[in-house]
């Protein structure tokens, strides 16, 4: 049996308010530790790390083409995962910090 019930506007706006607060803390959080594993080079890797908000979520990105070699090794280079493993080193942070964003929205 379906459930349906209306928010009224202030819990929609507290609600939207914690979301975009949840996506900041987890993009940045993630962010911060693909920066930390980059290989470095030249350090253009680690500055084009960012991430944006979408719909249903954060996307963590780089903005050089050579990203992709170095996350996933090519047939001359070994891989040096620096993106896939960031939010689950990201995570405790996370789960520290989200209860005082609940608390404060």
């Amino acid at each position: 049996m379906p459930v349906s019930f209306k928010l009224n506007p202030a819990a929609k706006i507290k609600l939207t308010n914690f979301q975009n607060q949840l996506k900041d803390l987890v993009g940045l959080t993630v962010v911060n530790w693909t920066q930390r594993d980059s290989p470095i080079d030249t350090g253009r890797l680690r500055n084009s790390m960012h991430y944006s908000k979408i719909a249903n979520g954060v996307r963590i990105a780089d903005g050089v083409f050579y990203g992709v070699y170095n996350e996933l090794g090519t047939t001359r280079q070994r891989p040096k995962p620096f993106l896939r493993p960031a939010p689950f080193k990201a995570w405790p942070t996370i789960a520290r910090y989200a209860p005082t964003i609940f608390k404060t929205s």
